[in-house]
């Protein structure tokens, strides 16, 4: 071997020496490095024993514990319900909050200091629709942060990323808007999922969670987090988790009475709405926003129904005439609702509600065969917008179904609420209670252009007994004409004869010839 060619070997020996050293440097060498050179590595490889790879290396390695220092400033000890969520290591964690609780920011701390913990990974922020998730968590967080601590964070406003110096992305996703938003993130790992404004969702949050976000988390272990404010929504994965409780979830609760920040300014400004209205904290919205509490504010039903004043033990035993009121589904349920009417008394009576998912057209068919059995219906109105199934369930099955109205269903739901208040409408207890239940959780949908029910209740016996009861109405127009006693047949009679006998004063003697 040439002296040149021992030479060039020693020379790289020496270098991958140098380079494997790098990790077990003292910190107070590093920072020396670091401070003399600044952040240029051909400066270090310049002006320094190291070389180009070394350079770079310690820079990493300064950059690693810049990182760790700066995520701990991130923490505040005196937001203790805060830092507390952030500290808490579940893999799956809810918060429920008042308004003004320092949820939002507290999400963007626990994003940064994630990010800034793991050089190179992924997080994912998830709001209702991307304009939302600009607006919340982009500008008055992210970029409040990052000025805040000199993160020296990238922000891209058109990909809506935030992406650290130690190369960690947040990404900001909105994801109600449609299934396609969540497939954007199908594929990728993150170490930490957020979710915010997790009570307003339409979608199914638990199928997002379990179908989409943790799989995406399971190779970095990562954690998935959901956090939003009480709302008239009890329908949703969010609430059957942060009141109900749910296996393997995390929960934690403060209001802006925990916000060391916010709790004077909150307490004045329920001191200043109590001063004008006593009364207002038996108001829903203020329960909800102020106290942190789910209810349900009764404006926001679709039904004027009250279990109270709508419910009987049991059907009248007069004779009445049935009607079948029909929706059908699969994955959604089956719902068949018998209303009951009768001529002589101004009410209809629902009798019985059957609703089941996963039903095939012979195993319907079968049940409407078994009720007809015992109900005798006069007529069956089912919803037709599955045309073909419809048609197999006439056709095949024999069953006389006539298709419902469904126009100007808003109105309709409007128009059954009169009746709900004057006490025309009674559901009997124990055979309707999937029913009541629908009616006490479905509301309008406030995000809709139009008047309509919230996709994501459940709303399916509800429409089964409004096609019912559009027939009822048809049949019976309301105008309800209750059999009269004699006294008042007598009266009636006597009423009559009293305005002809006037008018036949005012006749002359001819007219009265013809009268």
């Amino acid at each position: 071997m040439g002296l040149k060619s021992k030479s060039l070997k020693e020379k790289q020996e020496r270098k991958r020496q140098q380079a494997s050293s790098i990790p077990s440097f003292g910190k107070e060498q590093a920072e020396r490095h670091f401070n003399k050179y600044h952040t240029n590595p051909q400066k270090i490889w310049e002006k320094s024993s190291l070389d180009a790879e070394a350079a770079r290396l310690l820079l990493l390695e300064l950059e690693r514990r810049k990182s760790k220092r700066t995520a701990k400033y991130l923490l505040d000890d005196k937001f203790k319900a805060q830092t507390g969520f952030i500290k808490d290591t579940a893999r799956m964690k809810a918060a429920l909050c008042t308004r003004r609780a320092g949820k939002s920011f507290g999400a963007g701390l626990y994003l940064c200091q994630t990010a800034l913990e793991n050089p190179g990974a992924s997080l994912l922020y998830i709001a209702l629709i991307r304009d939302s998730a600009k607006r919340i968590m982009f500008k008055d967080v992210l970029q409040v942060i990052d000025r805040k601590y000199s993160l020296n964070a990238k922000f891209n406003q058109i990909d809506l990323t935030m992406t650290f110096p130690n190369g960690a992305v947040i990404y900001l996703v909105g994801m109600d808007h449609s299934d396609a938003e969540a497939e954007k993130v199908l594929g990728q790992k993150f170490k930490l999922c957020i979710i915010d404004e997790a009570a307003s969702f339409r979608r199914d949050l638990k199928q997002i969670i379990f179908s989409t976000l943790k799989p995406a988390v399971a190779d970095l272990a990562g954690t998935i987090c959901m956090i939003g404010t009480p709302g008239n929504f009890t329908k949703s994965y969010f609430y059957e988790v942060a009141e109900k409780g749910e296996p393997g979830w995390s929960v934690h609760k403060w209001s802006a009475f925990d916000n060391p920040y916010m709790k004077d300014a909150w307490q004045r400004e329920i001191d200043e709405l109590t001063e004008i209205n006593p009364r207002i904290q038996e108001t829903p919205w203020f329960v909800q926003n102020y106290l942190g509490k789910y209810v349900i504010d009764q404006s926001k039903l679709c039904y004027a129904f009250n279990r109270d004043r709508n419910t009987v033990p049991e059907a009248p035993p007069h004779q009445m005439l049935h009607v079948f009121g029909i929706d059908l589904g699969y994955n959604d349920a089956t719902a068949i609702s018998v209303l009951a009417y009768s001529h002589e008394h101004p009410r209809v009576v629902v009798k019985k509600v059957f609703k089941q998912s996963n039903m095939i057209l012979s195993e319907v068919a079968d049940v409407l065969r078994s009720m007809m059995q015992v109900y005798n219906p006069v007529r069956m109105r089912v919803d037709n917008a599955s045309k073909q199934a419809v048609e197999e369930l006439k056709q095949r099955y024999q069953l006389p179904l006539l298709p419902a109205d469904k126009q100007g269903k808003a109105d309709f739901i409007e128009l059954m609420n009169s009746e709900f208040i004057n006490d025309k409408i009674s559901l009997v207890a124990g055979m309707t209670d999937e029913l009541a239940t629908e009616y006490e959780n479905l509301i309008w949908d406030d995000r809709a252009p139009r008047r309509q029910e919230h996709p994501a209740c459940e709303n399916h016996a509800a429409d089964a007994t409004l096609y019912a009861w559009r027939d009822c109405k048809e049949h019976l127009q309301f105008t309800f004409k209750p059999q009269k006693t004699p006294e008042q047949l007598l009266d009636d009679w006597e009423e009559k004869e009293a305005e002809r006998i006037d008018r036949l004063k005012n006749m002359e003697w001819w007219e009265r010839e013809f009268t």
